[in-house]
Parts: structure tokens; sequence; C-alpha cells
């Protein structure tokens, strides 16, 4: 038995506490604020699988000028950190290709369905299934 410490008390952090004593390691969460207090709160109780927007966009390349030059541009601009994170921005722009972004979409999608099986095995553990409505998107 291992003792595991997680940073986070919102949801994620919590089943992943909650499953980690299921095969029996002690576990402790830390947070400076209450367990689903922050944004597990907000999200009006909505376990959304179907919403799996991808950072990147085949879009994102006749976006960057504006996003870099204009005043009104919500981007704010150090010019050191981009220098400095060049290589890393490069690989994610190889990735905003209109192939790459469906291949991490769909993998988004895999990856929530995953946690939706997760959510029902909590859910009826705690018997709390008669409070959850599903709706197809």
């Amino acid at each position: 038995m291992s003792k595991i410490g997680i940073v986070g008390a919102g949801i994620i952090g919590v089943c992943i506490a909650h499953f980690l004593k299921l095969n029996g390691h002690e576990v402790i969460l830390f947070d400076k604020n209450d367990p689903g207090s922050q944004t597990s709160f907000g999200n009006a109780g909505l376990f959304a699988s179907h919403e799996c927007v991808t950072a990147n966009s085949p879009h994102l390349w006749k976006n960057i000028p504006r996003m870099l030059f204009d005043k009104n541009s919500p981007v704010v601009v150090d010019w050191f950190y981009i220098l400095k994170n060049l290589p890393w921005g490069i690989k994610f722009l190889k990735n905003c290709t209109s192939k790459k972004v469906d291949h991490i979409a769909k993998s988004l999608s895999n990856f929530s369905r995953h946690a939706i099986l997760a959510y029902d095995e909590i859910f009826n553990e705690i018997d709390l299934m008669s409070n959850i409505i599903k709706k197809e998107p």
C-alpha cells in the first residue's frame, strides 16, 4: 500500500483519490479551498462527454498576426517568452491541421467516454444514480 498525495480537490482529484483508495492506497487531497468549490462548482453539475474542443485549430494560422499585433487583441505578448518557447509553439502549430485537430478531438472524445463510465461507477457506489439525468447530445 502506497501513501499518495493529490493536489486539487475538484472532481478529477476526488475521483482519482476514490479509485486509488479502492485499490488499497492511502490518499490525501491537498487544496487551499473546499473540495469541489472551484472549477467543479461552476459546471452546473454537467458532465459533458460530447464537448471535445481542441485548443488547436486550422484557423489559428490566419488569426496569429491579429492576435500578436492588434492593440485591441486580448492576447498580451511577451516577446522574450515567445522566443523562449518557440520550439513548443512550432510543435503546437504543426498540430493545427484539420487532420490533426480531428484526431485529437476523437482522442478526447474516447477519453471522455471512459470518464463517464468512471463517474457512473462512483455514482452507483454512493447510490446517487437516481439523481442523475442522462441526455444524448
